[in-house]
């Protein structure tokens, strides 16, 4: 998907790319960032983003994740679901099928910061366990918070209501970014980053103007 900050990798042959994997990419790219979509402006405290193609979303969702799991960058090297649910995402790529809801489903979460939506971060993505779901992959990319539930089983009573689901209606709560603990952490990561860099150049800067002493 376009206008993110994603690692570009090759992994699959041209055919499936094209076939596959790229006109998932164009629907995605319209309904995120298109004229008509609910993240170009400050929602209220939830919105209901209404009227997707549940498979074409869906799929493009969990090739997402699948992507990340065969990557071989180190920034992905936290994402592992193992050989079991790779072969299961392949498979409903394949063959175009969404399946349920929660079967590898995303919950989103539209992040505020100072009032403003959180743009232009692609957080590492990495694992996370809570209580009636044993694994959950959780980034940030390009003002949203991700979680994705990976298992075998539907996760514990109302865990799936934040997927999207099948009637085309995914519910996308609008969060101060600083509630949510990974982002909290993500957002001193990045601060720290940019504080030491901002040391550094000040000190380069700082040396190159100074002259060199004089010979005696």
């Amino acid at each position: 998907m376009s206008r993110q900050d994603a690692i570009k990798e090759q992994l699959f042959c041209l055919g499936c790319e094209t076939k596959r994997l790229s006109p998932l990419e164009r629907y995605a790219r319209e309904e995120f960032y298109g004229a008509k979509s609910p993240l170009r402006s400050v929602p209220d405290n939830a919105f209901i983003w209404s009227g997707l193609d549940y498979a074409r979303m869906k799929l493009f969702t969990v090739s997402l994740v699948w992507r990340m799991s065969l990557s071989r960058h180190d920034f992905y090297s936290k994402v592992e679901v193992g050989q079991k649910h790779e072969n299961a995402m392949r498979k409903m790529l394949l063959s175009s099928d969404p399946m349920e809801p929660w079967r590898y489903g995303c919950s989103l979460a539209f992040l505020l910061y100072a009032g403003k939506p959180l743009r232009h971060v692609f957080s590492q993505p990495q694992r996370h366990h809570s209580q009636g779901m044993r694994n959950i992959y959780r980034f940030m990319l390009d003002g949203l918070a991700w979680f994705y539930h990976i298992a075998s089983h539907p996760p514990v009573a109302g865990g799936a209501e934040g997927c999207l689901q099948e009637s085309g209606i995914w519910i996308v709560p609008v969060v101060n970014a600083l509630e949510i603990e990974f982002v909290r952490g993500e957002i001193e990561r990045f601060r720290q980053y940019h504080k030491a860099k901002r040391t550094k150049d000040s000190t380069i800067a700082k040396a190159k103007r100074t002259p060199p002493p004089e010979n005696p």
